[in-house]
């Protein structure tokens, strides 16, 4: 059964985004010592983490009321706009219409679930050592 292309794109999103804000944090503060990985680590692990969290937010639907605030100011902004045009003519049908498509999509939290705990554990770690 082949991999649906949003959790394939989880596999590398995540991990790209922990290694670049790892080599940010890591090189800009130029400890390359074992106690300078302690910082980069936990910076690292707490971006993915929070990252993952708030795509979990918005999967949940924490944020339709704004998206669908921002949708409509700029559809209302186009001159030639009529309310016959939109598919969603109110907030109603909007939330009902988001909340079949992720009815369709499964939640998949392990990459970054996983990532960010491993990265936090690890600058605990390494920090146990150290100091």
């Amino acid at each position: 059964m082949p991999m649906k292309k949003s959790i394939l794109a989880s596999f590398i999103v995540y991990p790209l985004l922990a290694i670049g804000a790892f080599c940010l944090f890591f090189f800009v503060r130029k400890n390359y010592a074992l106690s300078g990985w302690i910082d980069p680590l936990f910076f690292a692990g707490a971006i993915v983490l929070g990252g993952g969290l708030l795509s979990l937010l918005a999967r949940f639907g924490a944020f339709d009321t704004v998206t669908y605030g921002f949708r409509s100011i700029f559809k209302h902004m186009n001159p030639n706009y009529t309310n016959a045009q939109d598919p969603y003519p109110d907030y109603y049908a909007y939330t009902e219409s988001k909340k079949e498509k992720r009815k369709q999509n499964k939640i998949f939290p392990w990459p970054w679930l996983v990532l960010g705990i491993g990265l936090l554990i690890a600058s605990f770690v390494i920090r146990g050592i150290v100091f």
